[in-house]
């Protein structure tokens, strides 16, 4: 895969390929960690209400849409990538997502729309964001939701969620969690 670039790993865009521009701190999931998640998730990504924050280039979201997701906010607040991934969406005629330009904890402080019930975190590396973040998603979430985490090596596992799956790959560690009300 060349760099600016992303593939769509499966659903329906399977094998579908988008551009985008580089940027310091945009680094999509993997190919190979998305195919990983999902199949971890299963069936469970059909009919979902879904966030993307720190969107980058909405590689997790568009995987999820593709995958049958019902809805995606994405949240991103460089305007240079929110403006691609609306392009992407538009290239892939997809009307069952919305793209927030903005800060995510902004976003989520000032959310009243439906819980989510699937979220993914990637926020860029040592910022200390995580945990700030899923304190501002927590009163927004599903009983049951699903919820991805992506850091740095060596960061320590998120608490108050169940962990379903725990993977550490190159310079990163990833979490499935489950939110329990």
């Amino acid at each position: 895969m060349k760099p600016g670039q992303l593939r769509i790993v499966g659903g329906e865009w399977r094998s579908r390929r988008l551009s985008f521009k580089a940027a310091t701190g945009l680094r999509p999931t993997s190919d190979r960690m998305r195919e990983t998640l999902f199949n971890w998730l299963m069936h469970d990504t059909f009919g979902k209400h879904t966030l993307d924050a720190f969107a980058g280039s909405g590689a997790l979201g568009l995987e999820a849409l593709s995958r049958g997701a019902s809805h995606c906010d994405f949240i991103e607040r460089a305007k240079p990538a929110a403006k691609q991934i609306t392009q992407h969406l538009a290239t892939l005629n997809c009307s069952a997502a919305k793209v927030h330009n903005l800060d995510a904890l902004t976003f989520l402080k000032s959310y009243k729309g439906k819980p989510y019930e699937l979220a993914f975190i990637d926020p860029p590396f040592n910022m200390d964001l995580i945990e700030p973040t899923l304190g501002a998603l927590q009163p927004h979430l599903a009983d049951g939701a699903f919820l991805y985490v992506e850091a740095e090596q060596g960061h320590a596992t998120p608490e108050g969620f169940e962990v379903i799956k725990h993977k550490a790959h190159g310079q990163v560690e990833s979490w499935l969690l489950r939110y329990h009300v």
